[in-house]
């Protein structure tokens, strides 16, 4: 699964309403699109100032991921805008495109309801076991009881910028301290970010650091506001 497929079934309830936990829940989808950009792809790269601008440095196979290749796109048109803006802003990571995938393989149902002003589509859990196992894997990596992977270890960081993990993963975190938890995110991040560990190269660390910067600030700018 994609990391933005991820963060969607956690980021979203059985019924396709947002969780609550990270109050800025599409922010976080977008963010794992451009993180999809840049661990697949190597689509991305992101500014060293603190502004994170990003640009399309590579292109996309004609079989990427219909929200991999919407978000391409749009970013491609407008280059050098802020990750945070492009996350914030609700541009990138529609929907509609990040459940494509999900819809097809059956693990979500598209529900459409139609109001007096307004007409919505929600996309309800139709297997529940793929978000079931989805949250093994991550507890079981929050716990050291196996080796987490890069794209695991991305959800995690995303749930992390969004102040979110222990509420997403309540029930799989019960019994871990909360600085025991925080301790394996800093030590996921390290990992995921810092060529040193072997993990990634240096493109992909500072992209993916640069994309977990953006949606905090993001998530941070949105509570500012609120």
């Amino acid at each position: 699964m994609l990391i933005a497929e991820q963060l969607y079934l956690l980021l979203y309830d059985d019924h396709g309403f947002g969780t609550g936990y990270g109050r800025f829940n599409d922010a976080g989808v977008a963010a794992g699109v451009m993180a999809d950009l840049s661990l697949g792809y190597g689509a991305l790269q992101y500014s060293d100032n603190r502004a994170r601008r990003v640009r399309v440095i590579a292109g996309l196979p004609p079989n990427a991921h219909p929200a991999l290749v919407a978000a391409h796109s749009k970013i491609l048109e407008k280059p050098d805008r802020r990750a945070e803006d492009w996350m914030s802003r609700g541009n990138i990571g529609k929907r509609e495109d990040v459940t494509v995938g999900l819809v097809h393989r059956g693990v979500l149902i598209p529900e459409f309801s139609k109001g007096i002003f307004l007409s919505s589509t929600y996309y309800r859990t139709r297997d529940a076991s793929v978000e079931k196992q989805l949250r093994a894997r991550l507890q079981a990596v929050m716990f050291g009881h196996k080796q987490a992977a890069l794209d695991e270890a991305v959800v995690l960081l995303a749930l992390d910028a969004l102040w979110s993990v222990r509420g997403i993963l309540k029930a799989e975190l019960t019994g871990m301290p909360r600085g025991e938890s925080r301790a394996r995110i800093r030590e996921l991040r390290e990992k995921a970010t810092d060529p040193a560990y072997g993990w990634v190269d240096p493109l992909l660390g500072h992209s993916l650091k640069a994309c977990m910067k953006s949606l905090r600030q993001a998530q941070n700018n949105h509570g500012a506001s609120a």
